[in-house]
C-alpha cells in the first residue's frame, strides 16, 4: 500500500538526516581539534630532557581552566588538549565522540567496542542521542557552524520522534552507493 511504503520511506529520512548530522558533527569535532592543535606549538629547545617546566604566571589561570597546572611538563598547553580532565573532554572531544556514535548507527566499521553499548537501534534512542548532540556536541562549539549543526541535530532529533509515532520499529539502514535490481525486488515484496 501506498501509505506504508511513505511510513517506510519516512524512515529512511530521518535516518539520512541523522546520518548527515552526525557525520557534520564529526567533521566539525576533527576541525576543532586539528585547528587547536595547531595553534598549540611543541616546545623542544626550552625543554630539559627530564625536568618538568613550569608555566609563566599569567599563563596559570588560563590552563587551571582546562585542568593543567604547574609541574605538568614543559609542555602544558598541548597537554591543556590531550589528558583525560573532564573539563577538556567537553571542551574538544564531545562533538567527535558524538559525531562517531552517530555514524555508528549506520556505519558499522564506526561502531567501536567502547561505544557499541551506546549505539541506538530504535528511533526513540536515536532521538535522545541526536538531542544530546545539539546541546552537548554542537551549540557552543565552532562559533556559528555548531549553531547550524545544532539546529539540524534539533530538526534530526524531531524526525526521529515522528518515525516513532508513525510505527517506525529499528532505525533503518542509509544504502549509500548503488542498489541492484535484486535489491529493490526484495524491498518491492517486503511493502506488498
Amino acid at each position: 500500500s501506498p501509505a506504508l511504503r511513505a511510513m517506510g520511506d519516512f524512515g529512511l529520512v530521518a535516518s539520512s538526516v541523522c546520518l548527515i548530522t552526525s557525520t557534520l558533527t564529526f567533521l566539525m569535532g576533527m576541525f576543532v581539534i586539528l585547528n587547536t592543535v595547531t595553534q598549540v606549538p611543541l616546545q623542544w629547545k626550552s625543554c630539559d630532557w627530564f625536568e618538568a617546566t613550569i608555566p609563566p604566571r599569567h599563563d596559570l589561570q588560563y590552563l587551571a581552566l582546562f585542568g593543567v597546572g604547574p609541574g605538568m611538563g614543559c609542555n602544558p598547553v598541548w597537554l591543556s588538549v590531550f589528558n583525560f580532565s573532564p573539563k577538556v573532554l567537553f571542551a574538544f572531544w564531545v562533538p567527535v565522540l558524538l559525531g562517531n556514535v552517530g555514524l555508528s548507527v549506520q556505519v558499522h566499521t564506526a561502531n567501536f567496542a567502547f561505544i557499541s553499548w551506546v549505539t541506538p537501534t530504535n528511533y526513540c534512542e536515536l532521538a535522545g542521542l541526536m538531542l544530546t548532540t545539539a546541546l552537548f556536541g554542537n551549540f557552543g562549539h565552532c562559533g556559528r557552524t555548531g549553531i547550524i549543526l545544532g539546529g539540524m541535530s534539533l530538526l534530526s532529533c524531531v524526525l526521529c520522534v515522528c518515525a516513532k509515532l508513525v510505527g517506525e520499529g529499528s532505525v533503518r539502514m542509509v544504502q549509500v552507493g548503488s542498489r541492484t535490481q535484486a535489491d529493490v525486488e526484495l524491498e518491492d515484496r517486503s511493502f506488498s
